[in-house]
């Protein structure tokens, strides 16, 4: 499966599905849990995440992320809404 944020990505109907039924993603690399995650593909063990510490680019334009490799795992759960 693949998820992402970005509108233009293939993940994206994946995530907006998620979404509309109050479901939450929970993407793991590696066993830990990752908070700034923008994409996630457990097939291709592929994630894209903005660096820690956050940073801006050159033209403060947007927020450097970064592809990393590995053990990928999407969860979906429903999310409790009080």
């Amino acid at each position: 499966m693949r998820i992402s944020l970005r509108p233009k990505d293939s993940g994206y109907h994946n995530y907006i599905h998620t979404r509309s039924r109050l479901q939450r993603t929970i993407i793991k690399l590696d066993g830990v849990v990752q908070s700034a995650c923008i994409t996630a593909d457990d097939e291709a063990g592929v994630i894209v995440r903005y660096k820690e510490p956050m940073a801006w680019d050159a033209e403060r334009a947007c927020l450097i992320d970064e592809v990393v490799h590995g053990r990928v795992e999407i969860d979906i759960c429903d999310e409790e809404v009080l």
